[in-house]
């Protein structure tokens, strides 16, 4: 949770744009802003530490909008969220070195890159959430510093942007930045249409498959066998 209205400076260095699904509310003592987080279920021998829970940094704008719809709708179905509504931030207005400090001084930031869907290209919902496939990266960061900070998503990107041509998505990036500069209402249709080719699987059904939405195509592109980094446990 945020609870900070104080101005501040977000800078980040990343291939592509990164959003937040985030929902806000007042308590007494303060505005909050909650990100919609996740936690893996296993340890991963390639990272330094457990996998634990943290933010989804969504690496496509219309995944964003997926999840935040999905959330939404299965909120309302379920009562789970009572806070508000989920909607979609850029990375870029959120205090990320804000909640570094919270956490005691780290955060996992969970790198959403693409959905858990079945093989014909339903999404799967757990926790009143879709699933998510994400590359954990965290930063660390002492109280005593105070200077601007720049946060580096590069590495761990860099991988992602080669998961991505493995299913055909070459250049994605292009492709994203492209959707990013689009007027509001023409995001809309896109999410709108990416919702409407993904219906959502029963509940307790499991997938090795995954796909990424490509807005320019204008259609889901699914893998069977998807590389997992980590997979998600939908926390809010």
């Amino acid at each position: 949770m945020n609870k900070s209205r104080k101005a501040f400076k977000m800078d980040y260095i990343a291939p592509v744009s990164l959003w937040l699904v985030v929902c806000e509310y007042d308590l007494p003592e303060g505005h909050v802003v909650e990100a919609a987080s996740v936690g893996c279920n296993f340890h991963d021998s390639r990272l330094e530490h457990h996998c634990e829970s943290g933010p989804i940094l969504f690496t496509s704008r219309i995944h964003a909008g997926v999840y935040a719809h999905v959330a939404n709708s299965q909120g309302a179905q379920n009562n789970m969220h009572t806070k508000g509504d989920w909607r979609v931030i850029p990375l870029l207005d959120f205090n990320l070195r804000e909640l570094v400090r919270v956490k005691g001084g780290t955060v996992r930031c969970m790198l959403s890159f693409a959905m858990t869907m079945s093989e014909s290209g339903a999404l799967i919902v757990a926790n009143g959430a879709p699933r998510v496939l994400c590359a954990v990266h965290s930063f660390s960061i002492a109280d005593n510093v105070t200077d601007n900070i720049v946060f580096s998503f590069e590495k761990p990107l860099k991988t992602v942007l080669n998961e991505w041509a493995a299913m055909g998505l070459s250049a994605f990036e292009d492709e994203l930045g492209e959707f990013d500069g689009r007027d509001p209402a023409a995001i809309a249709q896109a999410v709108e249409r990416a919702i409407t080719q993904a219906p959502i699987t029963a509940p307790g059904f499991d997938s090795g498959a995954c796909g990424v939405y490509s807005p320019v195509r204008g259609r889901w592109f699914v893998a069977a066998d998807c590389k997992v980094f980590a997979i998600e446990r939908t926390l809010h």
